[in-house]
């Protein structure tokens, strides 16, 4: 009831964000401590899955909002853009670099990048995308611990069944998706080369344009 009540406080699209957040808890909560082996050393395994709720929570809320910023509230399915376009973008909102000139191809927008990054963009890239970049590893790995402890019967919980294949449905539902047809191509969704950010901004200076625009022509009326 917990989980279900925390989902439906955030949109349907962006949920799977902040599930690797809640496996992690599941399996700090649930598991008893032991000690893991992470490449060239070993951690507790409670240490690891707070760490990994920390991480998992910050990534999933910063990649959110990038995504709200370009996508709007429906996300990318409701809402599709170009991708070379949203690239583009998203560097920018992370580098705070403006390489809106660059062109479309992705060796142009990152040699763009390379020419304006300072030392504070970099802090940016690495202070974003380092929490990003993390969510992305622990959330495909969170089925693989999840599952692990499945199997071997370190816990018998629903919940952890629950979460296991919500992740795993979310994680290979785009993969199949991409092989069938879609019913709305991406080239007629409305607006695909502008991020939802920007059209923002266009659509408030169009139209103080147009009451620009009358108002002048309101005023030589009555000068005539």
């Amino acid at each position: 009831m917990a989980i279900g009540s925390f989902l439906r406080t955030v949109k349907s699209d962006f949920a799977l964000l902040y599930l690797p957040s809640l496996a992690y808890e599941y399996l700090f909560y649930d598991l008893d401590p032991f000690t893991m082996d992470l490449f060239v050393t070993t951690v507790p395994s409670d240490l690891f899955f707070q760490g990994a709720v920390l991480i998992c929570i910050v990534g999933g809320l910063i990649y959110h909002q990038i995504f709200r910023l370009l996508f709007g509230d429906g996300a990318p399915f409701g809402n599709p853009k170009d991708t070379t376009v949203m690239m583009k973008h998203m560097l920018m909102i992370v580098t705070y670099c403006d390489i809106r000139d660059a062109g479309d191809s992705l060796e142009e927008i990152f040699s763009k990048l390379t020419d304006q990054m300072q030392p504070q963009n970099a802090v940016r890239l690495v202070g974003i995308g380092a929490p990003v970049l993390g969510m992305f590893g622990l959330t495909y790995a969170a089925p693989f611990f999840l599952y692990d402890a499945l199997t071997t019967g370190q816990t018998d919980s629903f919940v952890g069944s629950v979460l296991f294949i919500a992740l795993v449905t979310g994680l290979i539902q785009p993969v199949v998706w991409h092989f069938l047809p879609n019913y709305l191509p991406e080239s007629a969704a409305e607006r695909i080369q502008t991020p939802e950010y920007r059209r923002g901004v266009e659509e408030i200076t169009t139209e103080r344009t147009q009451h620009s625009d009358r108002s002048t022509r309101t005023g030589t009326e009555v000068l005539d």
